[in-house]
């Protein structure tokens, strides 16, 4: 990347605290570092390749509430992913369904007669209110 005067917009950091209901359990309890480990080892070896002003880091898994977000912004984050949080706020019930497309709140599917559940008109002002509260 220093040879070439190429890097990333963006490096995006997912813990391995597992993040995702889309994928296998193994996977989610047994691969790579918690986040708060990793975040400032990231950044550290951007700063020591003197690229880290090039790069921006983005932090993921778990990041729902507001002091979690500030301790992720804290060890070196310059960006935040939420999908946890709004798809909580959404109504996601946590069942651990989104890879089978069997979503039974119609949060992660696509299958049109599960995707009724989620009222969209109703859930806005739950999304709203979810994003207030991280100010």
């Amino acid at each position: 990347m220093v040879e070439l005067d190429k890097y990333p917009s963006f490096i995006t950091i997912d813990g391995g605290e597992g993040g995702t209901g889309a994928t296998f359990q193994e996977l989610q309890d047994g691969v790579g570092l918690p986040l708060f480990t990793a975040l400032p080892i990231v950044s550290g070896m951007l700063e020591k390749y003197g690229i880290r002003d090039k790069v921006k880091l983005a932090a993921s898994g778990k990041l729902v509430t507001p002091d979690k977000i500030a301790i992720a912004l804290g060890l070196g984050a310059d960006f935040v992913n939420i999908a946890r949080g709004m798809m909580i706020s959404v109504g996601c019930i946590m069942s651990q369904q989104c890879h089978m497309n069997t979503c039974p709140v119609g949060v992660a599917t696509t299958d049109a007669k599960k995707e009724k559940a989620l009222i969209v008109g109703e859930k806005q002002y739950r999304v709203t209110n979810y994003v207030t509260s991280l100010a």
